[in-house]
């Protein structure tokens, strides 16, 4: 509980303190209210002075009424002892928000901070859906036909046809000094196959093991013991031989097998008479490999043209005493103007030679988008021209091709970073000659929208 500006009058503190000073010194006054009752100090015309209710609760009625003073008084949090607020302890709400103050001048564009880490490539997204199957293309044309293949197989011969009946055997003649053989008795009939044993029982299932590794398999039971075989009879006498059938009919011929294998190449054909040789060829240039560098010394800053303007110190003159393959790497850096979010702007960085653009390649566009604030992008350009023997300049310029706000292009390579650079390969006595075409603005391979 905190009471804030509390007055007392000192008729009122004087009959609390006379009160209080009317008891022994050493004695502890205690107040007991009976149930329902309070405790009160009045003053001589009975106004009360402290009042002190049953439920704890101290009422000062006093105090709506009194003249302001210049001291808080608080309370302690565990004793409930009063006395002058601790330094902090009474913090009024906060006060309503002032009027927003005039926006200040556009301090200068600070330096431009290190490349934040590359945040964790994002989740693979899911797989596109497939596209509509492509229309079924023409029939190829019917290739020639191939060798006919060996001769199939010879089909099966036919069935045999029924055995004719046997006709009688002739009569044996009497052979030398052994007498004639008797007669072959008929063939005794086959008697009765003995009866299968009953087959033994099989064995219970052994009991299954614990889960992983699988218990034995229960024995087998034994088997049934075999019943005796029956007694064979005998023999009977051998039937005369019967005719033979007709021939069975021609099977049909098979189908034709699959084409044999490629036969191995002929062997070469003898070598033909050299032919007479040709006249010698012109001399050819020796080629010499030379290389130059160039730095940007300067940026380009606000840029909102879109005429291309050669980029401070990005150039490089040089003579070659013959035609020469000159093969070129530029790269250069953007950074937006200006801090509003989600402005952008288009630059394209164009290579040229002897003041004027290439007639394939050498033109490379990017953009530089801002999130929250200024942000900035790079670009690259790898091209080749084979130049006349001469003197040559080739240089790096850029323009904005579209945007929202200006772009600082390119800056300074001993200070900034992306300040563009250009180097050149050139590789003299190679290749043919590439006229250039005239110096005349270029039509956007893709034109910008804003």
């Amino acid at each position: 509980m905190q009471l804030d500006r509390i007055p007392f009058r000192r008729r009122a503190l004087a009959a609390s303190l006379m009160l209080a000073m009317s008891m022994p010194l050493a004695a502890q006054v205690v107040v007991t209210p009976k149930p329902g009752s309070s405790f009160e100090v009045r003053q001589q015309d009975a106004t009360p002075v402290l009042k002190v209710q049953e439920t704890g609760t101290v009422l000062v009625p006093g105090l709506p009424a009194a003249a302001d003073e210049d001291t808080v008084l608080c309370f302690g949090a565990t004793t409930g002892a009063l006395g002058p607020c601790a330094p902090g302890s009474v913090v009024g709400p906060a006060g309503p928000m002032g009027p927003a103050g005039a926006t200040g001048a556009t301090g200068a564009d600070g330096a431009i901070g290190p490349t934040g880490a590359i945040g964790p490539t994002g989740a693979i997204g899911p797989t596109g859906a497939i596209g509509p199957t492509g229309a079924i293309g023409p029939t190829g044309a019917i290739g020639p036909t191939g060798a006919i293949g060996p001769t199939g197989a010879i089909g099966p011969t036919g069935a045999i046809g029924p055995t004719g009946a046997i006709g009688p055997t002739g009569a044996i003649g009497p052979t030398g000094a052994i007498g004639p053989t008797g007669a072959i008795g008929p063939t005794g009939a086959i008697g009765p196959t003995g009866a299968i044993g009953p087959t033994g029982a099989i064995g219970p299932t052994g009991a299954i093991g614990p889960t992983g590794a699988i218990g034995p398999t229960g024995a087998i039971g034994p088997t049934g013991a075999i019943g005796p075989t029956g007694a064979i009879g005998p023999t009977g006498a051998i039937g005369p031989t019967g005719l033979t059938g007709p021939a069975g009919a021609q099977g049909v011929t098979g189908a034709d097998g699959p084409v044999g294998p490629m036969g191995l190449p002929g062997a070469d054909g003898p070598t033909g008479a050299t032919g007479a040789g040709g006249p010698p060829g012109p001399q050819g240039s020796t080629a010499t490999i030379v290389r130059y560098h160039a730095y940007g010394t300067a940026q380009r800053a606000n840029v909102t043209s879109n005429i291309a303007e050669v980029q401070p110190g990005v150039t490089k003159t040089f003579t070659v005493t013959a035609p020469s393959t000159v093969i070129v790497w530029a790269t250069i850096g953007a950074l937006t103007a200006q801090p509003t979010a989600n402005a952008y702007a288009t630059i394209d960085a164009i290579i040229y030679v002897d003041g004027s653009f290439l007639p394939d390649g050498g033109w490379n566009r990017f953009s530089v988008v801002n999130g929250a604030t200024s942000s900035f992008n790079t670009v690259a350009i790898n091209t080749v021209v084979t130049l006349p023997a001469g003197t040559h300049t080739i240089d790096l310029r850029t323009l904005r091709a579209a945007g929202t706000v200006g772009v600082t292009i390119g800056g300074n390579s001993t200070i900034d970073t992306n300040p563009g650079e250009l180097t050149l390969l050139v590789l003299e006595g190679a290749g043919p000659t590439l006229m250039l075409t005239p110096a005349a603005e270029r039509t956007p391979r893709r034109a910008p929208t804003d």
